[in-house]
């Protein structure tokens, strides 16, 4: 009677070791399957990373090229406003000629 109660232990063991190692086979594969996509999705990320990196790089030299325009656009539209005025005043100047030179023949 002992003998089968011990037999009849040893197979529950066995029974029970047989699932636990399953169990771990079982977890062992899924976890290299996580790892794997985690390692998929690393890369995918550093590669998302660098390109945008390189928008980044690509917006910063845009608007400094845009600063720029801006401000060579500024330059030049008081440069017109300048040449607006002198060219007021010079036929405010040719007018009031004009009429001095019309009075005197006068």
């Amino acid at each position: 009677m002992k003998l089968y109660a011990v037999q009849q232990q040893l197979a529950e063991s066995q029974i029970a070791f047989e699932q636990t190692h399953e169990n771990y086979n079982l977890v062992q594969k899924l976890r290299l399957e996580v790892v794997e996509k985690h390692d998929i999705l690393n890369q995918q990320y550093q590669k998302k990373k660098n390109e945008l990196e390189e928008l980044r790089k690509k917006l910063y030299k845009a608007q400094d090229e845009l600063s720029k325009l801006n401000r060579t656009l500024k330059e030049i539209q008081d440069h017109n406003e300048q040449m607006v005025s002198a060219i007021a005043v010079t036929r405010t100047g040719t007018l009031r000629a004009e009429e001095n030179v019309v009075s005197l023949e006068k």
